[in-house]
């Protein structure tokens, strides 16, 4: 797939320490196709950055400047961090559509051009010093619990698309009555042999 989006830089965002502090940083993305383009950012640590905008709309030939802000955290274990960015986009359909994050509701996967970041972060002398070695295991916490995070978010996003789906189908199936009880048709029969055995009782007496 020819690619839609120009993304500066390209393939890492760093950040450099201390990070007691907030520190900023910045994506530009630039539209190089020839229709307007849509696009969604996601993290594998949302709990971590400060992405604004996350998702919006860049016209053909011009760009957008995403804001991505690492939070204050401190740096207690010498371990080596994965954070990742994914940014998705795919070109606006033709005629009038209702809003892009409704766009990325149901997206066309067949459409949708990824990208990926790493975040790189250079932490000071002093951060590395304070900091005792890895072990692994504080570094492979903090990875499950991101993406156990991410993995939660993307269940109950489906979830919530299944029970759209499933209310918009159900509204659209007419309506058919259940089918009768087995036991009226029990009930029936019996009440029919009752009256053929009293009308033949009456019959065989008039005969008589």
């Amino acid at each position: 797939m020819f690619a839609l989006l120009k993304v500066d830089p390209p393939s890492e965002i760093r950040f450099k320490g201390p990070f007691d502090n907030a520190v900023p940083g910045e994506v530009q993305l630039h539209n190089v196709s020839g229709k307007p383009v849509s696009f969604k950012i996601k993290t594998t640590a949302p709990k971590q950055y400060c992405v604004r905008p996350n998702y919006g709309l860049i016209e053909q030939g011009t760009s957008v400047v995403v804001s991505i802000v690492l939070q204050p955290f401190e740096l207690k274990v010498k371990e080596k961090i994965k954070h990742k960015f994914l940014i998705l986009c795919m070109q606006v359909p033709d005629g009038p559509f209702e809003s892009v994050e409704q766009l990325w509701k149901e997206p066309s996967l067949e459409k949708v051009c990824k990208v990926k970041l790493r975040s790189i972060l250079e932490f000071s002398n002093e951060e590395l010093a304070a900091a005792t070695v890895d072990t692994g295991v504080g570094y492979e916490t903090q990875r499950l619990y991101d993406e156990n995070l991410y993995l939660k978010e993307e269940r109950n996003r489906l979830r919530r698309l299944t029970l759209e789906a499933s209310s918009s189908v159900s509204a659209s199936l007419p309506h058919v009555p259940p089918p009768p009880s087995p036991l009226i048709g029990f009930l029936a029969m019996g009440l029919f042999a009752v009256i053929a055995l009293v009308t033949g009782l009456l019959l065989a007496k008039y005969v008589v």
